[in-house]
């Protein structure tokens, strides 16, 4: 799996090596195996792309929709948040994509196959609205972005630094 991340990281752009990066490391590959392989790659072609897309990768995406907009939050330099944060809930604990803690902010990212791929779509929304109805009901505020949404990041950026601004999160970005 290693290898696989690095020969990925040579031969593709920047976003899709850090998703590949992201789920190999969220499925075991070995960070130390990975930065030796590097080293004794010193002087390939697309080394120095290898090891961008590894500084930018850190595991903890659950899915290629989440790793493009942590790239994209990163690159607008907004707040950095706490990723896949546990939040304690009337209905028990809650870990959401996306948190700023001292602002009680949740940001959900939602890629199409958790609803169609894994059992009946109505029924995901049903829990997916229940599950942010307990985290509003903490005192949360969330905030939901579609992939669809990921590629349109004008549009995109301005709906997140709208609900990272308004008066109830209290960030000042410029």
């Amino acid at each position: 799996m290693e290898r696989t991340i690095i020969d990925c990281a040579r031969l593709l752009p920047f976003e899709l090596a850090v998703i590949i990066a992201d789920s190999g490391l969220a499925n075991g590959a070995d960070r130390e195996t990975i930065r030796r392989l590097v080293v004794e790659g010193r002087g390939t072609r697309g080394i120095r792309r290898v090891r961008e897309a590894l500084a930018a990768a850190n595991g903890l995406s659950e899915s290629p929709a989440e790793t493009r907009f942590r790239l994209l939050l990163e690159e607008w330099n907004l707040p950095e948040p706490e990723l896949q944060l546990w939040i304690a809930t009337a209905g028990g604990r809650e870990r959401v994509d996306f948190a700023w803690s001292a602002r009680r902010l949740v940001i959900e990212v939602h890629g199409y196959a958790k609803y169609f791929d894994y059992g009946p779509p109505d029924t995901k929304v049903v829990a997916q609205r229940e599950r942010e109805a307990r985290l509003v009901a903490a005192g949360w505020r969330v905030l939901n972005v579609y992939w669809p949404e990921l590629d349109d990041v004008e549009a995109l950026r301005t709906k997140v630094r709208a609900f990272l601004t308004t008066p109830h999160a209290l960030f000042d970005v410029a």
